[in-house]
């Protein structure tokens, strides 16, 4: 077992590296289908396919953990993840780019149920490490596009899919073996969640995945962005978001009730999307743009909204299953989308998905426990 503080370095290490390799898949697809010479909106399809992978993984990691160990899984899911970035990167085809988000997505999912767990198992507070994970995943999703913006532009390459995969093989086979706390099984857990904000974490997931999938695509079609400048789509709604969050720390806890935030930040993306999808074009991404910003503090929030009627010993098995439910949007949502495909439609449907999370946050119950802040 490695000392605990080389332990968490290297899981802030996989994060980051899981945060680039989930802002590049959709980087990449307007390079990929110009290469391939196939309609951009073919590709989008990998978004909710990532997802696909991610439910999966998500799903049998604490029973692959229980039977196999955590050392070798964790090393399994991240040279999943490595294929994957490479699969999507430098295949010929548009099967071998989908392949490619979809194991990508499977050690993806894998590896943050087993460092989630692991982490709360290790720190009776682990609010702060999950912040760092999160900060670092975030950090990587804003700085990964902007790379691969500047290496098509200087070299039209695109090496930083490798570079990406090889930080994620490297960061998960040096984790070790990590104890993880109970998740396996839904148990009872669930019934103690709030129907109401399962359905909102599924919705939001979904409306976020949209946001982030489509947001090269958005720029390169709808505001004329070249091929090698529209991967800075995903630097604009990550980097957004982020700054979503970090304002939310300030502003929430201050001036905003926990349940008046969730109404609130959900009710203004809604509002800024549907603005997007009736701008003209040079100004549509104004919208896009607060969307983004607006879209930062809720996940954070509505997890913790959703875990105060949990208790202590159930909290990992709700964790798990708020994470699946929020996978099944993320592939659900934008997979109905993609069957009639364009801006306006992922626009609006990202638009409803966020009125309807501000709806059931509206309308759920509170607990009389302590708010949480996540």
């Amino acid at each position: 077992m490695k000392p605990l503080a080389n332990s968490n370095s290297r899981a802030v290490g996989v994060f980051a590296a899981l945060g680039g390799g989930a802002a590049l898949i959709p980087s990449l697809i307007p390079k990929t289908s110009s290469d391939l010479t196939i309609p951009g909106f073919e590709l989008l399809v990998a978004v909710p396919v990532m997802f696909w992978g991610l439910f999966i993984g998500v799903l049998f990691a604490p029973t692959a953990a229980a039977r196999l160990g955590t050392n070798l899984v964790t090393k399994a899911a991240g040279l999943l993840a490595a294929c994957g970035l490479a699969f999507a990167g430098f295949g010929v085809s548009s099967n071998s780019f989908l392949l490619g988000a979809a194991v990508f997505g499977l050690g993806f999912g894998l590896l943050e149920v087993i460092i989630t767990a692991a982490t709360r198992h290790k720190h009776h507070d682990s609010a702060r490490e999950l912040t760092r994970l999160n900060a670092a995943f975030a950090i990587a999703a804003v700085t990964a596009p902007l790379l691969l913006a500047a290496e098509l532009a200087i070299s039209g390459t695109i090496l930083i899919a490798g570079l990406v995969g090889s930080m994620v093989l490297l960061s998960s086979w040096g984790l070790g073996s990590l104890e993880l706390s109970q998740v396996s099984g839904p148990g009872r857990a669930r019934n103690r969640l709030s129907p109401l904000l399962l359905g909102a974490a599924f919705l939001y997931v979904g409306a976020e995945s949209l946001l982030a999938g489509w947001g090269p695509t958005f720029l390169n079609t709808a505001e004329g962005v070249s091929v090698d400048g529209a991967p800075l789509g995903s630097t604009l709604f990550w980097g957004l978001l982020a700054i979503g969050r970090l304002v939310s720390l300030r502003v929430t806890p201050n001036y905003l009730s926990t349940k008046l935030a969730l109404v609130l930040w959900p009710a203004v993306a809604s509002a800024s999307l549907v603005a997007a999808s009736l701008l003209p074009s040079g100004y549509a991404v104004l919208g896009y743009a607060v969307a983004s910003l607006a879209a930062g503090p809720i996940y954070g929030i509505l997890i913790g909204q959703a875990l105060r009627r949990v208790p202590g010993e159930k909290v990992s098995k709700a964790t798990r299953n708020l994470i699946l439910l929020g996978a099944a949007g993320g592939f659900a949502i934008p997979g109905i989308v993609q069957l009639a495909p364009s801006i306006d439609a992922a626009l609006l449907a990202a638009a409803l998905g966020m009125a309807l999370v501000s709806g059931a946050a509206a309308l759920a119950r509170d607990s009389k426990q302590l708010e949480v802040i996540a």
